[in-house]
């Protein structure tokens, strides 16, 4: 692992306002563990969506209605679309819901077919639902935007009676796509994400048994931790790998990083006992296969090892917590919704775009007119990853991708001729989606048009009107969505990430009794709408071409390091109020200051000054995450505690 001191990459051009220390950089080590690696070719996944589309296609071809299978095969794209790998219970998740909303998108969309500015308004208010829905996570990210998807297909083409058919056989597609990503479970019930970190804790236990007396001046220990390096490299790889691949927020990868980074104080007790072949207290090897093996078989997590004794690291979940009610649960998720000033001028952008799009289908009416919004959503996508290069890349791949479709519905037979050809373009979506957001929709696009083309044949005479409503949706999110927008060229994650960490600790001395420590709820508002600007420009940032997007990444582990703390502050406030003992306020100041100090370590690049801490209870579980927070933040070193 890199021990920081200068760019371990001299001839990377790095933007000055990245490298400027003003403005904070991620640690160099974090950098250099988490370089892209080149990406397989996921032909499992590549197989499952051939299967998932072209089988009830070919099934209905077989069947003499195509068109019928035309729904199932939509309802098979989303299930397609919204299967963006980790946990299999997430992944089932996602895909059963993003059908179930499509269906819904379907029957909005075909109850305001041809309703003129009705429609306008319903169009809006769905793709408001959908920006909003996205700060909810991942799978909220998917679902709204497959109903925005849907419903603009059926309030612009018009799909034949009855009414109830689309829905229901969209259905059956998406229960079709979710029956055979769940075979992978009778495979192998366990995610990839949750391997390489099972992984690693077995390696660094091994690590732990590895070291003595003996292994002095030996390449016994100094193998395995090459080996505990390259298993904590291929974790973060995944964790990050997935991050990027699941377009937005996941819980369990926060959970899984959250747990890398619990591991860093007693990584570098162990690295640093190497040299000296002081061997680690007998206790730490068989908690770390303890808790390897909870990780696993998803069993309770037990307390990671200290070096010093059995008390905990950094917890890894706690339920010791009186329940927080109902009342603060629906204040949260308000909070959450409406999120911070970042999050909320996305929404304004997507709407407009959206708005804009519907305006020009109303003002120049034409048959193909709901491909500009259709265009825009695709291009947007309310994700939070969209910035300007990747609107250019999403927009470029858009455009192209209806010139193939149009040339394809010309030249391919109908019939058989369709169906091959479907199933080969959903074949390349995983493979297109590993690689860049324009490849996906350029393969996506044709998919879509070719699809959508069974129900009501065109064939050339469509060429032109695609081509020119995908242009005017580009267009319209090139201008609207981000020329116009000041913002969209100074998302930075230092300075955000500077300002969420001074509003934590404003709010752990409001919430823990410190003097002088302000408005508590509201400060929680602030730490929370924070953050959820600080993920959402962490976001963006990795959807920018290499190097911003590789510097970026790099943030995580430190990003899911805040959120820990700040829930960790708000679990010690509810236990406050629930009747524990309030800690010391000179205590709760120290700690509030050995948080604000994480902006200095980074800047400066040096250790951070870990307060002078009681063994009050209260602050315990914060404390612990403060210093695994600093260890992240300023990277292991070789030198004993």
């Amino acid at each position: 692992m890199s021990k920081g001191g200068g760019d371990p990459h001299p001839g990377l051009s790095v933007p000055t306002w990245i490298a400027a220390p003003e403005w904070l950089a991620p640690p160099e080590w974090l950098v250099e563990l988490v370089k892209p690696k080149k990406a397989p070719v996921p032909w499992p996944s590549a197989f499952r969506a051939a299967a998932a589309l072209g089988t009830p296609l070919f099934a209905a071809w077989a069947a003499g209605r195509l068109s019928l299978g035309l729904f199932m095969a939509m309802g098979a794209l989303s299930g397609t679309i919204g299967d963006r790998r980790g946990p299999y219970r997430v992944r089932a998740l996602q895909i059963g819901l993003s059908a179930l909303f499509g269906a819904i998108g379907i029957v909005i969309g075909q109850a305001v077919f041809d309703k003129g500015w009705i429609t306008f308004v319903v169009v809006c208010a769905v793709a408001l639902f959908a920006a909003l829905s996205t700060v909810a996570g991942t799978i909220g990210a998917t679902s709204s935007l497959q109903v925005l998807i849907f419903m603009l297909v059926a309030s612009g083409r018009g799909f034949p009676p009855p009414f109830w058919q689309p829905p229901v056989l969209f259905l059956i597609g998406g229960a079709w796509a979710l029956t055979l990503a769940m075979i992978g479970v009778l495979r192998d019930p366990v995610s990839p994400e949750r391997q390489r970190v099972v992984a690693y804790l077995k390696d660094l236990a091994d690590l732990a048994d590895t070291i003595g007396a003996d292994t002095i001046g030996t390449d016994t220990a100094e193998a395995q931790r090459r080996k505990v390096t390259t298993a904590l490299n291929d974790a973060y790889d995944a964790l990050l790998s997935g991050r990027v691949r699941s377009g937005g927020r996941h819980r369990s990868f926060r959970w899984f990083m959250g747990l890398l980074n619990s591991t860093t104080p007693l990584l570098e007790h162990i690295v640093a006992a190497i040299p000296s072949g002081r061997r680690p207290p007998e206790h730490v090897a068989p908690a770390l296969r303890e808790v390897a093996d909870a990780v696993l078989h998803k069993h309770p997590v037990p307390a990671l090892p200290s070096w010093h004794g059995t008390t905990t690291l950094a917890p890894i979940e706690d339920g010791s917590y009186p329940d927080p009610g109902i009342a603060l649960r629906l204040r949260n998720a308000v909070d959450q919704i409406l999120s911070g000033p970042t999050t909320r001028m996305f929404t304004l952008r997507f709407v407009l775009c959206i708005a804009i799009a519907e305006l020009v289908r109303q003002l120049m009416p034409s048959s193909r007119s709901y491909w500009i919004a259709l265009t825009v959503a695709i291009v947007l996508k309310s994700d939070f990853g969209s910035v300007f290069a990747r609107a250019v890349q999403r927009a470029a791949g858009t455009l192209l991708g209806a010139a193939i479709g149009a040339v394809l519905i010309a030249v391919v037979p109908r019939g058989i001729g369709d169906v091959l050809v479907i199933a080969a373009l959903a074949a390349v979506l995983p493979v297109a989606l590993l690689r860049q957001y324009g490849m996906f929709s350029t393969f996506l696009t044709p998919l879509v048009v070719l699809l959508i083309d069974l129900l009501r044949p065109g064939g050339w005479s469509t060429l032109d009107a695609r081509l020119i409503d995908t242009a005017l949706g580009s267009a319209i999110v090139l201008v609207f969505g981000y020329l116009l927008w000041p913002q969209t060229f100074h998302n930075r994650i230092g300075p955000r990430f500077a300002g969420t960490v001074q509003t934590l600790a404003d709010y752990t001395r409001a919430a823990l009794g410190a003097p002088g420590g302000g408005d508590r709820n509201a400060l929680r508002r602030d730490a929370y709408r924070k953050l959820s600007d600080l993920r959402t420009v962490f976001q963006q940032a990795l959807a920018e071409p290499p190097p911003i997007s590789r510097r970026a990444s790099a943030w995580y582990p430190s990003i899911v390091a805040l959120e820990r703390m700040t829930d960790a502050v708000t679990r010690a406030a509810i236990r406050i109020d629930h009747g524990a003992p309030r800690p010391a306020p000179e205590d709760v100041a120290a700690l509030a200051d050995g948080i604000g100090d994480l902006v200095g370590s980074l800047r400066e690049r040096r250790p951070l000054e870990l307060p002078e801490l009681g063994e009050d209870p209260a602050l315990t579980d914060i404390a612990s995450e403060l210093e695994a927070a600093g260890k992240i933040i300023t990277g292991p070193t070789t030198q004993a505690a």
